[in-house]
């Protein structure tokens, strides 16, 4: 792993970003898109610690890709919901690639409760979830094509959207919901700004990419879009490893 050295998000420059970057770009080539999106999530948390709390990175994967253990993880959390008759060999999941964060759990994907896998099924279940619906809805893709399985819906722009939640403890969706439902893991953790950055991959629309951050500290708006020089440098790297689904470690 390089070493960095810390920078806090609220003064932080577009030049600081740029040198994280560009310094991620030394990192060497994986065989898989989880172990990259692994490597680059940890640079970002060493880079900017003082100010994070979590950082993951997700991507859409149909369910019959991902490995067992998600696919096991997806389908308990369908059975919960009740949804596990829709659960289908093609519904995309929005699984965790990429984790790192202040504690032990959060510096590997199995680690994770609940978030491994968080499955598409229909836009009523994800539009109970605010922080997945207005994580789809900020990415660009919306929620209108998930019960038609219209993938055409996805937006084909590459690493150039924000997903931006400026109050974790009191912004709130249309239907008056927080925006990040669990309020105890944002006391707890001191939890301020949420940001995802990312987008879809040109060679494969419906494989949607997000780095999300969850920061102890406010992170200007404009702060937050400097990082999707970072995102897009992920994608470029993975590129050839998405085209090929060469996604998760066997």
């Amino acid at each position: 792993m390089l070493a960095f050295p810390e920078t806090r998000l609220s003064s932080c420059t577009l030049e600081q970003v740029s040198a994280v970057r560009s310094r991620i770009e030394q990192l060497p080539h994986m065989p898989t898109f989880e172990q990259t999106a692994q490597e680059v999530t940890q640079a970002i948390y060493a880079a900017f610690r003082p100010s994070l709390v979590l950082v993951r990175t997700f991507i859409t994967v149909p369910y019959r890709r991902l490995p067992v253990d998600i696919q096991r993880a997806v389908g308990d959390a369908s059975q919960v919901q009740g949804a596990r008759a829709l659960l289908k060999p093609d519904t995309l999941v929005l699984a965790l690639a990429g984790t790192a964060g202040r504690k032990l759990a959060w510096t590997d994907r199995r680690g994770s409760r609940g978030h491994q896998g968080i499955p598409l099924i229909s836009s009523q279940l994800v539009s109970s979830i605010p922080m997945v619906a207005r994580l789809l809805q900020q990415m660009g893709v919306g929620l209108n094509w998930i019960d038609t399985s219209d993938l055409s819906l996805f937006d084909n722009s590459v690493a150039s959207r924000l997903f931006y939640v400026p109050d974790a403890a009191a912004t709130v969706d249309a239907q008056r919901r927080k925006v990040i439902p669990d309020q105890d893991f944002v006391r707890t953790h001191g939890v301020k700004t949420v940001f995802g950055v990312g987008g879809s991959f040109l060679i494969n629309p419906s494989a949607l990419m997000v780095l999300i951050a969850f920061c102890s500290e406010p992170v200007p708006k404009g702060v937050a879009r400097w990082f999707s020089t970072i995102t897009t440098g992920l994608m470029a790297r993975t590129l050839s490893l998405v085209q090929t689904g060469a996604l998760f470690q066997p």
